[in-house]
């Protein structure tokens, strides 16, 4: 599993109210917002974000990163320009705070009792942040934020439970399971982070299925929380 590089372009973060703006040189940026996709250069080999529902996203100020960042997925933060101010070309301009490149995984399928109980054995509490959940293109995209040593790797698995399932698939859902255990081998260090679940051998089929997740919030309760989610 590849490192996740987090690029810090601002270290001091202001926090507004979703109705407060910001303004300065003239440009004027609604609240803190982000976006998910694949990094994108242009000629001139200034970044750009193509997200999974092919919208565009310009980053400013003009920004070039190296070579191994251009074609992955990323996640970034930043404020939005009004649309009055938007660059020409593309749908969305973000004034951008932070990049970070993605971890993406797929679904693991559990078919016996013995790798079932390797999972559970090995799972440990973990949280969400709010709506830490979301679905975009046929990726499941997940906020984490990790409880334990962030000293430590961590492995985050989404498991399709075929042995003993807590809700039975059916024609238009399909239930997954959302495992977390630190200290073990893949490289999610990070107090908060997220990755990125290609579901798409699971949607091919049915592009208007509906993705249930279980999974525990942040309030550590012992009973699995479900979420529901439409594929877009």
């Amino acid at each position: 599993m590849r490192k996740i590089y987090t690029y810090i372009l601002l270290f001091i973060a202001i926090c507004f109210s979703l109705t407060a703006c910001l303004s300065g040189g003239g440009i004027n940026y609604t609240e803190l917002v982000f976006a998910v996709g694949e990094l994108r250069a242009d000629k001139d080999n200034n970044c750009y974000l193509i997200q999974d529902d092919s919208t565009t996203v310009a980053m400013q100020p003009i920004i070039q990163l190296a070579d191994s960042m251009l074609n992955e997925r990323v996640y970034i933060e930043g404020n939005a320009y009004f649309e009055q101010d938007q660059l020409p070309g593309y749908d969305m301009t973000l004034n951008v705070k932070l990049i970070t490149q993605l971890a993406i995984d797929t679904a693991l399928e559990v078919n016996t009792e013995e790798e079932l109980k390797f999972l559970q054995d090995a799972k440990s509490q973990y949280a969400l942040w709010n709506n830490g959940l979301f679905i975009s293109g046929s990726y499941l995209n997940v906020f984490l934020s990790v409880y334990g040593s962030n000293t430590k790797p961590h492995t985050v698995r989404l498991i399709h439970n075929n042995v003993s399932p807590i809700m039975e698939d059916s024609n238009d859902t399909i239930y997954f399971e959302l495992y977390h255990s630190n200290n073990n081998d893949v490289e999610l260090t990070s107090y908060r982070t997220m990755i990125s679940f290609d579901l798409a051998k699971y949607v091919a089929n049915n592009p208007n299925v509906v993705v249930g997740v279980w999974y525990n919030d942040n309030t550590q309760m012992q009973q699995p929380q479900l979420c529901y989610m439409k594929v877009n």
